[in-house]
C-alpha cells in the first residue's frame, strides 16, 4: 500500500525501505519474493535485513553492521509499544 524509503548516513545513498501492506499475505507475497531473489546468486539484492511488525515490513541494507540493523529493529519494535 505504502513505501518510504530512507538513506542511513554512513551506507549513503543506501539505507532501506519501510512497507505497508494491507493484508498478511500481501505481506507474505514479499517476504517470498524478497527470498526467491536471496536465494538465487545472479538476483541476491542487497537487503539481507528483513523485520515485519504487524502490517509494516523493515527492510535494512547489508551493508550495515548487525548491531546497527539490531537497532532499527528494535526501534520499529518500540513503536508497537505506543
Amino acid at each position: 500500500r505504502d513505501r518510504y524509503v530512507f538513506e542511513i548516513p554512513r551506507v549513503a545513498p543506501l539505507g532501506g525501505q519501510v512497507l505497508i501492506f494491507d493484508t498478511p499475505e500481501a505481506m507474505g507475497q514479499w517476504i517470498a519474493y524478497v527470498e526467491s531473489l536471496r536465494a538465487n546468486s545472479e538476483t541476491r539484492r542487497d537487503v539481507i535485513y528483513v523485520y515485519p511488525f504487524a502490517n509494516i515490513l523493515l527492510q535494512l541494507n547489508a551493508n550495515l553492521l548487525p548491531v546497527e540493523a539490531n537497532d532499527f529493529r528494535a526501534a520499529m519494535a518500540g513503536l508497537g509499544d505506543r
